[in-house]
Formats: C-alpha cells, structure tokens, sequence
C-alpha cells in the first residue's frame, strides 16, 4: 500500500513538473511592424533620417533584450524569403538550403505611429560649426509622441493601445549634428535630445508591451476538418457547415483524429480533451 501511495505521489509530482516545465518556456510571439511618421518637423526632415524604420529597429531590438518574447523578424523579412528563394530556384543545395513553410506566425503584431517629433532650439547666437557639429550656449527641448497598438493576428483585433509622449528638456552647453546624413548613426543620435526622448519611448512601450501581451498560451480549440470552425468539446456535428465529425480534429494542422487519438500523426501536436 505504501509503495502504490509513493508511486502515485511521485507520478503526480512528475506531471505537474512537466505542466509548469511547459508554461516556463511559453514566450508570446511578437512582432514589430514598425511606426508610421506623420510627424511634421522641418529640421528633422532636413537631415533625412527615417525616424519610423529607426524606431521599429529600436523596439525589435528592446522587446529582444528583455528575453519574455519570441520576436519574430518583419522588418527585414525579405532577406529571409530570398534567401529561401535561392533553394527553390535550385541555386544552393538542398541539403544546406533554408525551406521554405518553416517560418514561424505571429500571435501579436506592433504597429506605431508619430504624430510629433520636434526639436527646438533658442538663446543667444553664440555658438560656432567644426564640420558639421553645432556648438554653443543654447537652450534645447525635444519632443516625441505617437500612438502603440497590439494586435491580436489570429482575429485582426486591437487587442491594446495607447498614446505615448517624451519631452526632454536641456539647456547649457550642448552638441547637435547639422549635416545630411545622419542615416546610420544610431549613436549619434541617442546623445541628442530626440534621441533621449526616442529612447524613454521605446522603455516605456516596451513596458505596455509586457504588461499587456498575455504571459500565458491560448486555450486552442478543436477544429472543423471540413471547413476550419472553432468547435467546443464533443461536438458531434459543425454548426457552420454540418459536418459529422467521429472524433475531433488537431488544433493545429486540422488533421481528422480518431477518439483516443493523444498526438496527431501528422504534425505531432499533442491533442487536449
């Protein structure tokens, strides 16, 4: 009697250990469609940077450090797909070749927009240039805001949104760049003003991210393999198109199961009842 209670209890000590493993290494998958610039600001205009493409870049690269999703790459997706292309076309070997079908879906998609990103400058007419960079005594404020939204990408809902806004403000002695190309210069950027102000954005939608994005899988349904309707339990027959089902369907690939049927044969998918 001992041993059959000592089996059992390190059997259901197992189980949950394997249920809490699973959970443990769920991370929502998010990805980062990038920001809309709709913002009107003469200087930030004249040196041509691309503030929607940079901040996009800047939030992939945050919610990827905090280490709680599975970031899925959209803003550079075409390198992946051509390099899947060269194998289809037969330019690289099928043994090394990166196949296509494999890349995987988004649960929640970020999409921003700007709608105010300026930079103002004011004080005396003391300053000076050595090549390119502004140098006087001078009083410097910048200002970003926008709106962040969640997605959910199963149903097209916005599954969450809000509006974000930075001001920094800075007098004294302080360093901006005035030439054409700022472009690439990251580094320059974040020791100016909007690139202060761009950062403590980025830290706090990172923040509604986080808070926002369910930490939890969810709950998948059983599917219709005739025409894809979510159905509940046990149902014997589809209420969208009527057909009799003899057993369930696998959530994920759709595949017809027979009852009993644990894992699906296709896919591998374990199956919930």
């Amino acid at each position: 009697m001992m041993k059959r209670l000592i089996c059992f209890v390190a059997i259901t000590f197992m189980i949950s250990a394997c249920a809490v493993g699973e959970a443990a290494q769920y991370k929502p998958r998010v990805t980062v469609y990038g920001f809309e610039s709709k913002a009107s600001s003469g200087y930030w205009h004249d040196v041509k940077w691309d503030i929607g493409t940079g901040m996009g870049e800047m939030l992939v690269d945050a919610l990827v450090n905090t280490g709680k999703f599975e970031v899925l790459e959209r803003l550079n997706i075409t390198d992946m797909t051509f390099e899947q292309d060269l194998m289809t076309a037969g330019r690289v070997s099928k043994e090394t070749g990166a196949r296509t079908g494999k890349l995987k879906g988004a649960e929640y998609i970020v999409r921003g927009t700007i709608t105010e990103f300026d930079y103002r400058k004011s004080g005396g007419d003391l300053s000076f240039n050595i090549k390119g960079f502004n140098i006087g005594a001078k009083t410097r404020s910048a200002h970003i805001g926008g709106i962040i939204r969640i997605y959910d990408a199963v149903t097209g809902e916005i599954y969450d949104s809000k509006r974000f806004e930075k001001k920094v403000p800075s007098t004294g002695l302080k360093f901006g760049y005035s030439g054409s190309n700022l472009g690439g210069s990251l580094g320059g950027f974040r020791k100016t003003p909007l690139g202060e102000a761009t950062h403590l954005a980025i830290a706090d939608m990172v923040d509604f991210i986080s808070s926002s994005v369910p930490s939890e899988p969810r709950a998948r349904k059983d599917l219709c393999p005739g025409c894809g309707e979510e159905l509940s339990a046990n149902t014997k027959f589809c209420t969208s198109c009527g057909m009799q089902l003899a057993g369930v369907a696998c959530p994920e690939c759709g595949k017809k199961l027979d009852s009993g049927t644990k894992f699906c044969p296709d896919c591998g998918t374990k199956v919930k009842r």
